[in-house]
């Protein structure tokens, strides 16, 4: 375990053997982790936010907050490997379902910003306003809004389709507005029926109504 207080450090050539990396006083800088397996990092903070860039194709690697900071993570191809906040701070996640058993859990009131790179993760959005991005792919992911009333679903290409997706619920706001692309999104009527409001920039964006799941 080391509890360092830094900036911006790659630590994937400075430690070995190291199972655990505890942030007292957050980061102000992007920490890039080693390709340990398991290896943790934890923001002990109760105020102050972390950056964190998981190893690339690591495995079982995780980052817990309960800060009212932000917490930034890359997924950067880490199998097996999550993030969970509680607290106020949120979360902003990259590259989620880049590989196989990506978790993203928010607990708390903060925001959630999760942005997709693959198309089978989880995600749980908590009581602040979650925003999940969708690249195209066909997903069968699970991903729940949360308790927040006005969490958004913004798929951003042209064939994104959610119907074959485990879970989809809990989220109040269907965003299509990506500037100069016509999203085209194709989702069972039951996952189309939880929007109460749209979001669009183009007139031609298509949401294809899938009688049964793909």
């Amino acid at each position: 375990t080391i509890t360092p207080v830094f900036g911006a450090l790659d630590a994937r050539a400075l430690y070995a053997n190291l199972e655990q990396i505890n942030l007292t006083a957050g980061n102000t800088g992007a920490l890039q982790l080693p390709t340990t397996l398991g290896l943790s990092v934890a923001n002990n903070s109760s105020t102050a936010a972390a950056t964190v860039t998981l190893g690339l194709n690591a495995d079982s690697q995780s980052v817990t907050s309960a800060s009212s900071g932000l917490t930034t993570v890359a997924m950067n191809g880490a199998t097996n490997s999550s993030v969970t906040v509680s607290g106020t701070g949120g979360v902003t996640a990259t590259a989620v379902g880049g590989a196989a058993g990506q978790t993203v859990t928010n607990s708390g009131a903060g925001t959630s910003t999760v942005t997709a790179s693959g198309v089978a993760f989880t995600f749980t959005g908590g009581s602040g306003t979650d925003t999940l991005n969708l690249i195209n792919g066909t997903y069968t992911a699970t991903a729940t809004g949360g308790a927040g009333t006005a969490d958004v679903l913004a798929p951003t290409g042209t064939a994104v389709v959610v119907s074959g997706m485990t879970t989809l619920s809990g989220f109040e706001v269907l965003d299509l507005s990506v500037a100069g692309t016509v999203v085209n999104t194709t989702m069972t009527p039951t996952q189309h029926s939880q929007f109460t409001s749209l979001l669009e920039n183009a007139s031609n964006d298509v949401i294809t109504i899938a009688s049964t799941a793909a």
